[in-house]
């Protein structure tokens, strides 16, 4: 197994080689109320589909699950943008397209708030 680490600001990329398929690890930290535009490679594959602790919540172009359907949009290239992030959307996210997979771990932070 080959593997290489890529350290970028708040975000961590981890290549693993598992034997034909290809997959990649990305780790995010938003805050409430932002936005995040999760990536699904640039190969056209006909089987796409986005999932979040592995409950499929787009099969290609068609939102399965409507908890995400209020916050989330599917980008022409398959890249899912989410809006608002609220601490609903903290989790594991995964692309999976063909034999490929990217998988996000995207984790929410609450922004302490001082009155005076």
């Amino acid at each position: 197994m080959q593997y290489k680490t890529l350290v970028a600001p708040l975000i961590t990329f981890l290549y693993l080689d598992l034997s034909e398929s290809m997959r990649l690890d990305i780790y995010h930290t938003t805050t409430v109320l932002d936005h995040l535009m999760l990536g699904c490679g640039h190969e056209v594959e006909s089987h796409r589909k986005w999932t979040y602790f592995e409950q499929v919540i787009y099969l290609l172009d068609i939102a399965v699950d409507s908890r995400f359907t209020r916050n989330s949009l599917l980008i022409k290239n398959y890249s899912m943008l989410i809006t608002d992030i609220s601490l609903f959307h903290e989790g594991i996210y995964k692309c999976v397209r063909g034999e490929n997979f990217e998988v996000y771990r995207h984790h929410v932070e609450v922004q302490e708030c001082y009155e005076f």
